[in-house]
């Protein structure tokens, strides 16, 4: 998995709506949070989506955006995004490139993505990674604490 320190500035991906994002597009936010979930409409990770959700305007009040990712397809996602009136995009990892280059694939790639955050700051680089199974509300909370330090 990422460490702190790396970057990822070359990491291009695309939401549930087929638009790309790449580095120069994602730059003007202080921090982003890529979070890599197992599944759409499972329990702990709908709590940990919702989490984002509940938290987004102070998210963007403090410079800041986030992506869910998964393996689910597009299709899923939208239902997910709306069933949840999520202000955010979901990615579709569809060729498990961002899980790959993460290092949040299970088993290569047999299973799903581990739950983890990836903060990245303005330059490109990892700020903090959140690695955590079962605590669905650490990875948006502990993002607004990093949020706020950047002020």
């Amino acid at each position: 998995m990422l460490k702190t320190g790396d970057d990822v500035s070359s990491v291009q991906f695309e939401d549930s709506d087929g638009k790309r994002y790449s580095w120069n597009e994602l730059r003007n936010y202080k921090a982003i949070a890529i979070f890599f979930y197992p599944k759409d409409f499972t329990s702990v990770c709908t709590a940990e989506v919702c989490h984002f959700r509940d938290r987004y305007d102070e998210i963007v009040q403090l410079g800041g955006a986030s992506f869910g990712v998964s393996l689910d397809g597009g299709d899923k996602h939208h239902e997910f995004e709306k069933a949840y009136r999520l202000p955010f995009k979901l990615v579709y990892d569809r060729d498990k490139i961002l899980g790959k280059l993460f290092g949040t694939l299970r088993l290569g790639g047999l299973l799903k993505h581990k739950r983890a955050t990836f903060i990245i700051g303005g330059e490109g680089k990892i700020l903090y990674v959140i690695h955590n199974e079962f605590n669905a509300d650490i990875h948006a909370d502990r993002f607004i604490e990093i949020l706020k330090t950047l002020q």
